[in-house]
Order: C-alpha cells, then structure tokens, then sequence
C-alpha cells in the first residue's frame, strides 16, 4: 500500500525512506504551519511517530493542539537569543518571519502583513524543557524559519542534541537562490555531513548515523511507492462523487420504477372508472325503460295501495 506524502517538496518520502525501519520515532519541527497540508511530519505522525512542533503563529498553533494530541506544541519562535520580537504574518501561509528583510521584500511584490509580537526561545532550551525523559534520540529535525535559519541554528547545542537527520530550508523564501552560506558549516563542525539537495532544503546526517546516507542517492521515485495528499484527496473526491451518482442512480431507477407502477394503477383506475361508467348508463337505461314500460304505468294503482296499507298497518 503506498504512503500519502504532505509535504511540498517530498521531504517526507525522503526521511521515510532513511527512517521507516523506526517504530514510534520521534521529531522536531520547527516552522510546523499546518498539521497536514504541505507538512513534513504529518505522514511519521499517522505512523505513531510524535514530536514536538514549534508554530508562532496562534492560528496554526491551535489547529496543531486539535489535530496533534500527542505532540507537544509551543508557541514561540526560534532564535539564538530569548525574549520577545516583532513577527510579520502574511496573508500568504508559510510566509510569517522574523527578518525584516525578508517582509519588506515581499511587500515590494504586493504582498501584505501585519507586525506583532510573540515570544521568543532558543532550540537548546525548548528541547531541555520539553524532551520527554525516556526519549534517547530525536531521529529528525526540520527547520523552515523564513530567512532567520542561522539564529535557529546557533540556538541549539548540537553536542548535546544530537537528531540524526537535519533537514533545513536552504533558498530565499519564495526564491530557488541558496541562502545556506552563512549556516551551513555550523553543521558541519558538528560532525554532520551534508548529504542531498532537492531544491529547496539540505538534507544533514549525523556522523554516529551515517548509514542513513545511503538512503539520499535518488530524488523519490515509482520505489518509493507514494502519492501526493493532494492525489489521495482527488481519489478520496472521486470515490465519494462516484458514490453519490451512484446513489442519486439509484434513487433516480426508483423513482422511475414508482413512477411506472403509478402510470400502471392510473390506467387501470381509469379502466375501472370507465367500466362503471358503462354499468351505471346500462342501469340508468335499464331503469328509464321499466318507468317507460305500460306495465309499471298499468302497475301504478296496486303499487299505490299496496304501499297505502303498509303505511296504515
């Protein structure tokens, strides 16, 4: 049976493909937006996997507490300080940032925001708070900051915590220019190796796991037997029409069918009425040709004083 993909670029068929050996896994997403559409976490969530899921935006936020039971969501940004900064939400989803820059550019385009404030942490002191103790690996960490990735970054202790795969948006927002320089050998002083590029992120596996490298040779492809969540929902949209013509049919063949039984009883009502029809004329006929007759005119005295006596009795 194939696996349902929601994220935009197919990370998630790339980090099922290195991580599907693992039961009830465990991830970090920073920049978590939406619990389903274009998530990279949602297809290891309905596969019993839980993590925790950063989202500054209070309306995404909610939406995760409804749909992500057991996940634990905060909502803050991230940075390499803590505090409380000004965030900039677009009507765009997937657009909110911290970087000025990168809001004033997409106001250039025509694009509108509005500026508020939200809580800011760190990705050391988020995980030490609320890392559950049996946990013993994070085994994937996405981050998707609109423009503010080093600060992520340089907020964690990769010493410490230590996901085996990092998967990190690396152009410009809504650019295909790479935007990885200023970030990038962080990471790989950490002892993580860069291992795939699908366009839009860079794909780090930790040295301890190494192996995993092995599973980013290939863009996804027909072995890695998916579909797109958008395809599933068509599929899932076609059944249901299909479903309902089909039941409209059979409503319609009923219809039909009663209409025909009814067209049925009316022509043998009107059948009936037209043959009572005939028998009341005949019985009309047969009684104006017995008043007519010289025998019931003859009659008429006897039938008179018969009736005479019965009523004197």
């Amino acid at each position: 049976m194939p696996i349902i993909s929601y994220a935009q670029n197919f990370e998630d068929v790339m980090l099922w493909r290195a991580l599907r050996h693992i039961e009830n896994g465990f991830y970090v997403d920073v920049g978590a937006n939406d619990p389903v559409i274009d998530s990279v976490t949602n297809l290891f969530y309905v596969n019993g996997w839980s993590g925790i899921n950063v989202e500054p935006l209070r309306k995404h936020f909610k939406v995760l507490v409804e749909s992500r039971p057991r996940d634990i969501n905060l909502n803050v940004a991230l940075s390499d300080t803590e505090g409380e900064l000004e965030i900039w939400e677009s009507e765009v989803r997937g657009w909110a940032t911290l970087d000025k820059s990168v809001a004033e550019q997409h106001e250039l385009n025509g694009f509108t925001g509005d500026w508020t404030k939200t809580s800011v942490r760190t990705l050391k002191n988020i995980l030490d708070e609320n890392l559950p103790e049996e946990l013993t690996e994070i085994h994937f960490l996405k981050i998707d900051v609109e423009g503010v990735e080093e600060s992520v970054v340089r907020g964690n202790d990769w010493l410490k915590f230590r996901p085996w795969i990092v998967v990190i948006e690396s152009t410009k927002p809504n650019s295909q220019q790479e935007s990885f320089e200023n970030w990038e050998q962080i990471i790989l002083d950490r002892n993580y190796e860069f291992v795939y590029f699908d366009g839009l992120n860079r794909f780090y596996v930790c040295q301890e796991h190494n192996y995993l490298a092995a599973s980013f040779q290939t863009p996804p492809n027909v072995f890695d037997e998916f579909i797109s969540y958008r395809e599933e929902e068509e599929k899932i949209k076609n059944i249901e029409l299909t479903n309902s013509y089909a039941q409209l049919k059979s409503n319609y063949d009923q219809l039909e069918l009663n209409h025909q039984q009814l067209n049925s009883d009316k022509l043998i009502l009107e059948k009936t009425l037209s043959s009572l029809k005939v028998d009341y004329q005949n019985i009309k006929n047969e009684i104006n040709e017995i008043l007519g007759s010289s025998s019931w005119k003859i009659t008429a005295p006897l039938r008179y004083i018969s009736s005479f006596f019965k009523r004197n009795k």
